[in-house]
């Protein structure tokens, strides 16, 4: 029969079927290897399913990222910006906190006083009320000495009035000392006369004066109003209210009218 169909159909016939017959020899002959083919295949599919799988993700990831950031920031000049600002702030923030930082140790380092004041001496060479009791006449001098407690500051007195006051009303005219740089530890002494002529006061103040210069005693405040700066090295700072109150207690002598200071007295400082 198949020789028959062979000379029949022609070769091209012929040779299909023995293709057929080995395919289906060797199917008989060795079913493990093609057992073992089928499973290599089946395993190129699997991992070619796993890796079509983590592509999948990695760009479902990407485009999830990509949308959340998009909605996050709609434009990438706006995220600069922000960036930027933050930065900024950073910055200024610890440059703030080193130079209060350098300033702790400085002031620690240094720790800054201010200037101490002593009334030395004061002595009244005249001290006259008119009949009113609402003129003033006087004439004083005074000794301050001042000095600087600090080991490495110095003090400079740009601007020095001195003047006398009795019951915290003035009655002489300011007398303006020279300036002058104080160095660490010096002491510095000042004489100045204060002048007082014909002084308007209110008259009970008279009378409490006359009062005072019957019984013997007197209390007068001199009053020391400055301007100073402070010098750490090369270093000058600002200017700086100064104000000084001494008391200066006199005593009459005998009965005369001149008057002798008591004791050396210390002055409140205020800067």
């Amino acid at each position: 029969m198949l020789n028959k169909q062979v000379q029949k159909g022609g070769g091209c016939a012929y040779s299909l079927l023995l293709n057929r017959e080995n395919e289906n020899f060797s199917i008989l002959t060795h079913p493990q290897s093609n057992k073992s083919s089928f499973k290599t295949k089946t395993n190129l599919d699997t991992k070619r399913g796993r890796n079509k799988r983590n592509k999948l993700r990695k760009r479902r990831k990407n485009f999830l990222h990509q949308t959340m950031t998009i909605k996050t920031c709609d434009k990438h000049g706006e995220c600069e910006r922000r960036r930027f600002y933050r930065r900024l702030c950073a910055f200024l923030l610890i440059l703030v906190i080193i130079v209060l930082f350098i300033i702790l140790i400085v002031w620690l380092s240094l720790r800054p006083t201010k200037p101490r004041f002593y009334i030395q001496d004061a002595s009244v060479r005249e001290l006259n009320v008119s009949a009113s009791s609402d003129m003033l006449s006087s004439i004083l001098q005074v000794t301050i000495a001042t000095r600087n407690p600090n080991d490495r500051i110095g003090i400079y007195y740009d601007r020095v009035d001195v003047y006398a006051t009795y019951k915290y009303q003035q009655i002489t005219l300011p007398a303006q000392l020279p300036p002058v740089y104080q160095g660490h530890n010096d002491i510095d002494i000042w004489s100045p006369y204060l002048y007082g002529a014909d002084v308007p006061i209110a008259p009970f103040l008279g009378n409490s004066i006359l009062q005072d210069c019957q019984a013997g005693f007197i209390l007068i405040h001199v009053k020391v109003d400055g301007r100073i700066r402070w010098k750490v090295g090369s270093w000058i700072s600002g200017h700086y209210h100064l104000f000084v109150t001494c008391p200066a207690f006199l005593v009459t002598q005998g009965n005369t009218q001149s008057f002798r200071f008591q004791q050396m007295a210390s002055c409140s400082v205020e800067v």
